[in-house]
């Protein structure tokens, strides 16, 4: 007896630690050949390492267990090599008969599937979703390919959901005006597409800060200017906040630039715009967040001088136009119209320049959108060229007129 349980015990060992490559299945009565069904899948799918995977991945491009293996040249089939997994797979059973009483020209399951596919471009999933219905109803009687398909329906998983640079507009709640525009201005589709897309994309409160009606003017025309001001926002590749650096021009899909800045303290801005939150990743491109709505400068005579901005409030450190808006705007609550007619005081004296004058590019944007697009707008009061407000003008006198959304035109009065 002690003589026959050492035996067990050392056969055992054998099996455990001598020959750890005849423990092939748990069950004695099944053998599985890991190394004949990784060298057979190797031509299709070379990550396939033994029978508990090759078998579902054959079953879900269309060669169940049964399969003949004569078709590839060899003996056999694929369940005299994978015994014991292919066990697992006998309670799934394909009705073909159902596909034959329904097509003269199928006659299996995996045929019909493999048929959608190549055919209507369905994926395998959205195929075993399918009831059959061709445009008179459905043919099979009521129920889906995966529910008499089950072997060939049986381990194809649903495509993951892809999230584009539009989902994550839509899906914010911070975003809703740039929601509307896009769909408005007929780039959701084009948006959604491959990619990469990099999106600086300003919330509603960068759209509420510009001067009233402006959304609503834009909407009338939306695939006109409300497209190219979105365009504009829109880099044709991706573009992480660690792939940007100071100065950088980056080129959008309008065919215009934006200028990339970084301070100090290593806030990005985007032209006059800042980054609030960078880095939100889709499956086609990134969204960057900014708090300001950028306006396509189209004025290519105009200059930024830079040079002395930098000179003004170097000691503050801004150094470019973009900056000094973005910082008026961050800290004391400036539009970009108060912006750009600001003299420096108290703060500092520009020898009786405005902004407008030193940033020319920056601020020709506070009115492009108000006169280039002929919004309405209200005479608030006129001027003669020494400052004095005139009431009553008289013949060939040289005006100023002052309007209410901060453009300022010079006319000569003629009675």
């Amino acid at each position: 007896m002690k003589l026959l349980l050492k035996q067990c015990i050392l056969l055992s060992i054998y099996f455990v630690f001598i020959s750890p490559s005849l423990l092939i299945s748990q069950n004695l009565d099944c053998f599985d050949d890991d190394n004949e069904i990784v060298s057979l899948a190797a031509m299709w799918n070379p990550s396939v390492t033994g029978c508990s995977d090759a078998v579902p991945y054959f079953i879900s491009v269309g060669y169940p267990c049964n399969t003949d293996l004569s078709v590839l040249g060899m003996t056999g089939t694929i369940e005299d090599i994978c015994e014991c997994t292919c066990q697992e797979f006998v309670e799934c059973e394909d009705d073909d008969a159902i596909i034959a009483s329904a097509f003269s020209t199928l006659s299996t399951c995996d045929e019909t599937v493999q048929y959608l596919v190549n055919n209507y471009g369905y994926t395998q999933y959205d195929a075993c979703q399918w009831d059959g219905n061709m445009g008179s109803g459905p043919l099979f009687a009521g129920q889906m390919i995966y529910e008499f398909c089950e072997c060939t329906c049986a381990y194809i998983e649903p495509p993951q959901e892809i999230i584009t640079v539009v989902d994550i507009i839509v899906d914010s709640e911070d975003h809703n005006i740039l929601e509307s525009a896009v769909i408005a201005a007929e780039l959701a589709d084009d948006l959604s597409g491959d990619g990469p897309f990099t999106v600086f994309a300003p919330t509603d409160d960068a759209f509420d800060a510009l001067p009233a009606g402006t959304v609503e003017y834009l909407l009338e025309d939306p695939t006109g200017d409300l497209a190219n001001i979105l365009l504009h926002h829109v880099y044709s590749g991706s573009a992480m906040s660690t792939d940007l650096s100071d100065g950088m021009m980056i080129p959008t899909l309008l065919g215009t630039d934006l200028n990339i800045s970084i301070d100090m303290e290593g806030t990005v801005l985007i032209d006059n715009a800042m980054v609030t939150v960078a880095n939100i990743e889709a499956d086609n491109g990134v969204v960057h967040i900014i708090n300001t709505v950028l306006l396509p400068n189209e004025d290519e005579d105009c200059e930024d001088d830079d040079n002395t901005i930098e000179s003004y409030f170097g000691n503050f450190f801004v150094t470019e136009c973009s900056a000094l808006i973005n910082y008026l705007e961050s800290n004391y609550s400036y539009s970009l119209e108060q912006s750009c007619s600001w003299d420096g005081a108290p703060m500092l004296d520009l020898n009786g320049l405005l902004i407008s004058d030193i940033c020319e590019c920056s601020c020709e944007l506070a009115n492009t959108i108000l006169i280039d697009y002929g919004m309405p707008k209200k005479l608030l009061f006129m001027i003669d060229i020494y400052g004095r407000l005139i009431t009553e003008p008289v013949s060939h006198q040289n005006l100023f007129l002052i309007y209410d959304n901060g453009s300022i035109e010079k006319q000569i009065f003629i009675k």
